[in-house]
């Protein structure tokens, strides 16, 4: 049996991919840094060059209770300016 676990990558959670770290996509997208690298490198996708917020990303756990959890990709008042709103 494969104890792996499978996630369903979207067009627009690809798109995502290599704009920002790989931990703060996981943690937008709700899943872990690894996938998100495995991803990530699969699609050819070089890392994202900006540096990470030490003060916003102390780990997954640290980042996991500041931020309330994972962050859906569905539009919403709170998209507007981050560059993940429908336009």
């Amino acid at each position: 049996m494969d104890s792996r676990r499978t996630y369903e990558w979207s067009e627009r959670e690809d798109a995502v991919l290599g704009t920002m770290a790989d931990v703060a996509v996981g943690e937008l997208l709700g899943t872990s840094e690894a996938m998100v690298r495995v991803r990530r490198r699969a699609l050819g996708i070089p890392p994202s060059k900006e540096p990470l917020d030490p003060t916003r990303f102390g780990g997954r756990r640290a980042a996991s209770r500041r931020s309330g959890g994972a962050r859906s990709l569905t539009p919403s008042d709170n998209d507007v300016g981050t560059g993940l709103a429908a336009t």
